[in-house]
C-alpha cells in the first residue's frame, strides 16, 4: 500500500471523525467540541475504533528582513514567476537548437561544395599534365625571329583641316509678328542663308573678295566655314575686316585656355576699374604679344561674400 500524503491523511482523519471534525492538534473550539459530542451512534452500526490520527507538519517560513512574513499566496507568486522563467528560457533553447540545426545544414552544403571543387581542381591538374607531356621543345631565337614580319610604316595622324574656320555671334534677338528678325545674320540660320550672308561679306570686303568658300556648317556658337585651299582660308583669318560687315558681334573663334594664378598681391590689380590696364600689365610682364597670345578677362577667384585679403588666387 503506498504511502499517503499528508493532505490525504487529513482527509481520512476527517472523514472517520465527522464531517466537521477537526483532527488532532488543531485548533479546538466550544463550537467544534459540542457539534462532536452532539452526532449520535447510528444503533446496529459497527463504530470504528478511533483511529491514529496523524498530524500535519506546520510549515513555518522565515521572516523578511523588513519584518514581514512569507504567506502562502507570496510562494504562489514565486512558483508562478519561476514557471514563466522556465517557459522563455525553454523558448529560447528551442531558438538555439533550430539554429544549430540550420547551421549543421549549412556546414554539409559547404562540405559538398568543397568536394566538388577538389574534384574539378584534379581534373584540372590532370588536364594540364597531359598537355605539358604533349608539348613540343620551345623554338630557337633565331627561328622566332624569323617568323616576326616585317616592320609596318605607322601613318601619323592626320593634322586638323587647315581650309576651316570658325566664327561665333550673338544670339538671335527677339522676332517681329512676321517672324523674321530683320534678316541679321545670328547664329542658328538655315544653312542656305547663312552661306549667304558669308559669302556677301567676304565679297564686299577688298581683301578677301578673291576668296573661294567651299561650305557652311552650323555650330553651337556659330558657324564653321569651310574654304576651297587653305589660302583662302589664311587670308580670311588675317583680314577680319569681313566679320564687320557680318556684324552682331561675330568675331574668330581662336583656342583659349584657362590659367589660375595664386598669391597675387591684390594691391597691384583693381578690376573693377582698370581691368584693360591690369590685362596690360600681365601680357607686358610675361611677353604674351611676342609669343602670340592675348588675354581676354581676368577676375579674382573668391566668394562674393568675402573680402580681398593682401593676395588673392586669380583666374585668367
Amino acid at each position: 500500500m503506498r504511502r499517503a500524503t499528508v493532505i490525504e491523511e487529513v482527509c481520512r482523519t476527517g472523514a472517520k471523525n465527522g464531517l466537521m471534525a477537526v483532527p488532532e492538534g488543531g485548533p479546538q473550539t466550544p463550537e467544534n467540541s459540542a457539534r462532536n459530542e452532539a452526532i449520535p451512534t447510528a444503533p446496529g452500526r459497527r463504530q470504528n475504533h478511533p483511529a491514529e490520527t496523524l498530524r500535519a507538519p506546520v510549515v513555518e517560513f522565515p521572516s523578511l528582513d523588513d519584518g514581514k512574513r512569507i504567506t502562502y499566496q507570496t510562494v504562489a507568486s514565486l512558483v508562478s514567476s519561476l514557471k514563466k522563467v522556465i517557459t522563455q528560457q525553454t523558448n529560447i533553447i528551442e531558438l538555439a537548437r533550430a539554429e544549430v540545426r540550420e547551421i549543421k545544414t549549412e556546414q554539409i552544403t559547404l562540405r559538398e561544395q568543397n568536394v566538388k571543387l577538389q574534384e574539378e581542381i584534379q581534373a584540372l591538374r590532370t588536364q594540364i599534365e597531359n598537355q605539358a607531356t604533349t608539348i613540343l621543345p620551345p623554338n630557337p631565337w633565331a627561328e622566332v625571329a624569323s617568323t616576326i614580319p616585317p616592320t609596318i610604316n605607322i601613318l601619323p595622324r592626320p593634322q586638323k583641316e587647315l581650309n576651316c574656320v570658325r566664327i561665333s555671334t550673338a544670339q538671335p534677338e527677339a522676332t517681329d509678328n512676321n517672324g523674321n528678325n530683320n534678316d541679321n545674320f545670328t547664329r542658328f540660320l538655315p544653312t542656305d542663308t547663312a552661306n549667304k550672308h558669308i559669302r556677301t561679306a567676304l565679297s564686299n570686303t577688298e581683301s578677301t573678295k578673291d576668296v573661294q568658300v567651299a561650305g557652311v556648317g552650323t555650330t553651337k556658337t556659330g558657324y564653321v566655314i569651310r574654304f576651297r585651299d587653305a589660302q583662302s582660308a589664311e587670308t580670311a583669318r588675317n583680314n577680319t575686316a569681313w566679320l564687320e560687315e557680318l556684324g552682331n558681334e561675330t568675331r574668330l573663334v581662336k583656342p583659349r585656355f584657362g590659367i589660375v594664378v595664386h598669391r597675387v598681391p591684390t594691391e597691384d590689380f583693381d578690376l573693377e576699374k582698370e581691368k584693360r590696364e591690369g590685362i596690360e600689365k600681365i601680357m607686358e610682364e610675361n611677353d604674351l604679344a611676342e609669343k602670340g597670345f592675348e588675354i581676354e578677362d581676368i577676375a579674382w577667384l573668391k566668394k562674393k561674400d568675402r573680402p580681398l585679403g593682401k593676395a588673392a588666387s586669380i583666374g585668367i
